[in-house]
């Protein structure tokens, strides 16, 4: 509630409520109560604005009819020759990533050799080493449940023939 009513002062704060799984859920139906949607982050935007929107999620889709600001769609089908990080997430990431590089202008030439290079993030889904054909990767980022989640089914998709042994702490 406290954040219902902080929103509503400051036109400049936006919400955008992201992830997967019961925890999403949750959060999208007490923005709902509270009179918040995924769709405030750009209910203040102008023409001169920019909303960048998952163009295969149905629902983000339609905000675009609704936006007053320019409206740059990305999917998971873009393409993403040289890209080499395993998982449906880093699509995601990797394209809306590339949607916002080019509306700040950064050359295509510049985003390829960035894809090319770009090995991920420290301790996220990070390889460490390979011992006795045993592959270790640490994800100490992944600290919710819906990240683990996600980590873990990119890791089956990845190594479908490999056991999976998971350590939390």
């Amino acid at each position: 509630r406290a954040y219902s009513i902080f929103l509503k002062q400051r036109k400049n704060v936006f919400l955008k409520i992201v992830g997967d799984g019961p925890a999403l859920r949750s959060l999208k139906n007490l923005a709902k109560s509270l009179g918040l949607s995924k769709k405030i982050i750009f209910t203040y935007q102008t023409n001169k604005d920019f909303l960048v929107l998952n163009e295969d999620d149905s629902i983000v889709r339609q905000f675009a009819g609704k936006a007053k600001s320019k409206v740059v769609f990305f999917s998971k089908l873009d393409r993403h020759d040289g890209f080499s990080l395993p998982g449906e997430h880093n699509l995601y990431n990797l394209s809306s990533a590339i949607a916002v590089a080019k509306i700040l202008k950064i050359s295509d030439k510049t985003i390829e050799n960035s894809l090319k290079t770009f090995k991920g993030v420290h301790s996220r889904q990070e390889f460490v080493r390979e011992v006795s054909g045993v592959r270790y990767y640490n994800d100490t980022t992944a600290t919710m449940p819906e990240a683990t989640i996600t980590a873990i089914k990119t890791f089956l998709e990845t190594f479908p023939d490999s056991r999976l042994i998971l350590i939390c702490g």
